[in-house]
């Protein structure tokens, strides 16, 4: 046979074994994030409940939990579904006889470059992720942006990875990266 037609066969069923591995991998990383969340809301006298009790705590703290597991367990997922991906990419590579290292270095010089030109996107996005672990804010709060040096006030109507879509009083809705919330 054809060693390139080898090749592209073994490629062929690469992709979707590496599919596969990806849904596995984000299923079992929101099963386990559900797991852990639902034994830490367990009531166990602990002093974080007493203080949410004390600080008057409107009942919506297990649903913000919850959201924002959810969200860091979809956070999670993409980033194992990249490396699973990249890592198909550069077997299916060396499949077809690149060489690899090659490849990685390649993508060094192409990721610098990358890198200089999506510097604002990176902090968004590092800004996001610390949002969902701090809990800073949630969908229904409301927060003001700095848009263009004017202040917008609204109620937070979605929270992505980089970026926050906020609902003023008059209707209308404003996107803008998490750093100036």
């Amino acid at each position: 046979m054809i060693p390139w037609l080898i090749a592209v066969s073994e490629v062929l069923l690469l992709i979707p074994a590496a599919l596969g591995v990806s849904w596995a991998a984000r299923t079992g990383i929101r099963a386990l994030t559900r797991r852990a969340v639902r034994r830490a809301q367990r009531p166990m006298g602990s002093s974080w409940r007493v203080r949410l009790d004390r600080l008057g705590d409107d009942g919506q703290s297990d649903a913000r939990k919850r959201q924002r597991a959810d969200a860091v367990a979809r956070l999670l997922g993409h980033v194992v579904t990249a490396l699973i991906l990249t890592i198909t990419l550069l077997v299916g590579l060396n499949l077809f006889g690149v060489d690899p290292v090659f490849a990685i270095s390649s993508a060094g010089f192409i990721g610098f470059a990358i890198a200089l030109s999506a510097q604002d996107f990176v902090k968004d996005f590092l800004a996001g992720v610390r949002v969902l672990l701090e809990d800073r804010y949630a969908v229904g709060d409301d927060v003001v942006l700095v848009v263009g040096g004017n202040e917008v006030r609204g109620t937070v109507d979605l929270i992505g990875a980089a970026s926050v879509r906020l609902r003023a009083a008059e209707g209308a809705a404003w996107h803008a990266g998490h750093h100036v919330v």
